[in-house]
């Protein structure tokens, strides 16, 4: 099976993402063979693409719903660029095994609140550490 990521991720495309992605919450310890996710087709990705990405990555590995799967990537629609600019790609790896946890669990720990295009991107680890009031935020 092949997942596609949508051309122009972004706010606009949630629920086609949530339709063609969203059968993975009925595959809880299935370990389905040969998935590919394919960003081929896409041109563009929001941040809010990235994170609704890398969310659903994790929630397959962690619960087991794919063995092996394959990450298809192209650089021309910059996908790469931008998981590395927002932190996301080296997460992406400890979902594949590429880190070891200890190096996975410094990166969510060196994550910084950021704001682009009127979001805030806050990650978990910060809020549990750092209390985020109004005046901690327009420090971003």
């Amino acid at each position: 099976m092949t997942y596609t990521i949508p051309k122009h991720f972004n706010h606009n495309s949630i629920d086609d993402f949530l339709i063609k992605f969203g059968d993975v919450f009925f595959k809880i310890n299935k370990a389905e063979k040969e998935i590919t996710v394919n960003s081929s087709n896409n041109h563009t990705i929001s941040v809010i693409g990235l994170v609704l990405l890398y969310k659903w990555m994790d929630f397959a590995s962690k619960k087991k719903c794919f063995d092996s799967p394959t990450l298809l990537l192209f650089e021309e629609n910059n996908i790469l660029s931008s998981l590395d600019k927002y932190d996301f790609w080296d997460l992406i790896k400890g979902l594949f095994g590429e880190i070891s946890k200890r190096e996975e669990q410094k990166i969510y720990e060196s994550l910084k609140v950021r704001q682009e295009n009127n979001l805030i991107i806050a990650p978990q680890p910060m809020i549990r550490g750092n209390s985020l009031t109004r005046d901690n935020l327009h420090k971003i």
